[in-house]
């Protein structure tokens, strides 16, 4: 059997083990519309558990180039909510550990330092 066979979009596919299943196609975030939703998160959004959002829009980030222009967004987020539960460490730390964050760290930290930037101090 070839590596894949069967044709796209909800339809029956084969991997290259021959087990079947289906593909589905979703639209990548763009740019501005990750930053929106960072921009758009409230207090409200936050209880005992980080927002299903933030996961949802750290993992679009990391999908497109260039991820790392949006660093000082994912910043202002823990300086918005110092309080809030971002995990442990959370989307915002892992994203920003998969790309060069050091510099706007330490710019993150003079502004106004929050316990999970503190934290991150720690984990360089």
């Amino acid at each position: 059997m070839p590596p894949f066979s069967g044709s796209l979009r909800g339809r029956t596919v084969f991997s290259e083990c021959g087990v079947a299943g289906t593909l589905s196609f979703r639209k990548l975030m763009t740019y501005d519309e990750i930053i929106s939703g960072l921009r758009a998160l409230e207090d409200r959004d936050f209880g005992d558990n980080v927002p299903d959002q933030l996961y949802r829009l750290t993992e679009a980030l990391m999908e497109l180039p260039s991820p790392e222009r949006a660093i000082p967004e994912l910043f202002a987020v823990m300086e918005r909510f110092p309080d809030a539960e971002l995990g442990t460490p959370g989307p915002l730390v892992h994203t920003l550990e998969r790309i060069n964050y050091v510099e706007e760290l330490v710019a993150s930290l003079r502004r106004r330092p929050t316990p999970h930037a503190v934290w991150m101090v720690n984990r360089i």
